[in-house]
């Protein structure tokens, strides 16, 4: 019968074989469809304009929901052109959109 320190020390070595093995494995569908529920879920809710890591000041919400931009997808569906012909948002806001929207890892439509 193999004592404790040979039975630890082959459990380790199985495990650091099993870290180098699974590292090298690409990304699993489960871990990929998770990012994309995510994502999705970033852009199709309404509410998601009020998460703190977006940013964006009610006034500016506001200002967005009162001409049908309100979801993060409908945001990133609109040109820098398109956001400053508004009326109400300027350079100033339309850069703090900018910054929201970077945070997220996301951009205005070229």
């Amino acid at each position: 019968m193999p004592s404790r320190n040979q039975v630890r020390t082959r459990n380790r070595l199985r495990a650091q074989r099993h870290r180098r093995e699974t590292s090298l494995k690409p990304v699993s569908q489960g871990v990929t469809q998770k990012i994309l529920l995510e994502t999705l879920h970033k852009l199709t809710d309404p509410n998601f304009f009020r998460e703190p890591k977006v940013s964006l000041s009610e006034r500016l919400v506001g200002m967005l929901y009162c001409k049908e931009i309100r979801t993060i997808g409908d945001l990133v569906q609109k040109t820098e052109a398109e956001l400053l012909e508004l009326p109400g948002i300027g350079v100033v806001r339309l850069k703090k959109i900018k910054e929201a929207l970077a945070a997220l890892g996301l951009a205005l439509k070229l």
